[in-house]
């Protein structure tokens, strides 16, 4: 999907998502219809949700089939504009907690981790599986609010209108650093699948280092996730508050 869609900053608080310039003129129709759907996709999801900590859609072309016949520039979405993400944040703290023996910015990373759960909660509650939860789709308006963004893989779950077909093809999509051992192993999943994810993201904030590090190649990741506990420890200077989810998050029974 990177690969044919650009955003482009619309004035201070909003930015246009759409196609890329050398689609317009593409030979290869199906990358054309593949990649507009794609963004169809989103302002559907998007539509159908509204919570504080989920980046709002602002506005869409009204004719989707006139979009497609008119070329890449034609279709697009306006959404909140994002001034930076969670990985911006948390190469920050990073930096920062190097120069002071504190327990740096605990207080602002715990605020963080609440208004994610509850971006993700609010999906759940309307059956919205995100499917790629991760730092690099967590973001910042100008007030540092947490918006919740690129919602491309996000899926309604089978219950509430997919088929379940579609959702199992699925399976192994997203980022293996961030995915749930059910997902990555392509066996069916549900909506905890997310729950993990987002265990593997406090992880992340807390630790304020890349989770499964050392894993490049999917057999070093498969090595990682039959001990997952082990690879992503939970330090016990941590909150209570903070350890217990991380710990039920990644936990074998967590689905």
């Amino acid at each position: 999907r990177e690969a044919t869609v650009r955003s482009v900053n619309y004035g201070a608080k909003y930015v246009m998502k759409c196609l890329k310039d050398e689609l317009e003129h593409s030979e290869d129709e199906d990358l054309f219809i593949g990649a507009a759907q794609d963004i169809a996709h989103e302002a559907e999801m998007l539509a159908a949700v509204s919570h504080p900590n989920i980046v709002k859609l602002h506005g869409v072309i009204a004719n989707r089939h006139d979009a497609f016949l008119d070329g890449a520039s034609s279709f697009f979405i306006i959404l909140e504009r994002l001034e930076s993400t969670l990985s911006d944040r948390i190469e920050v703290w990073a930096k920062e907690s190097k120069k002071s023996s504190k327990s740096f910015s605990l207080d602002n990373r715990i605020r963080v981790a609440s208004s994610l759960a509850g971006a993700v909660e609010h999906l759940h509650s309307q059956g919205i599986i995100f499917h790629d939860l991760k730092p690099d789709n967590v973001g910042f308006d100008m007030l540092s609010n947490l918006k919740l963004f690129d919602f491309g893989l996000a899926r309604f779950m089978p219950e509430y209108g997919d088929a379940y077909e579609d959702l199992y093809e699925m399976s192994g999509a997203g980022t293996p650093r961030f995915s749930s051992p059910e997902v990555f192993f392509e066996k069916p999943y549900n909506l905890k699948a997310d729950v993990y994810s987002f265990g593997v993201v406090l992880w992340e904030i807390m630790c304020l280092k890349k989770p499964f590090a050392k894993c490049k190649h999917r057999k070093e990741f498969e090595k990682a996730l039959k001990r997952v506990d082990k690879v992503l420890a939970i330090n016990r200077k941590w909150p209570r508050s903070i350890q217990d989810p991380i710990r039920r998050s990644l936990s074998g029974d967590h689905a």
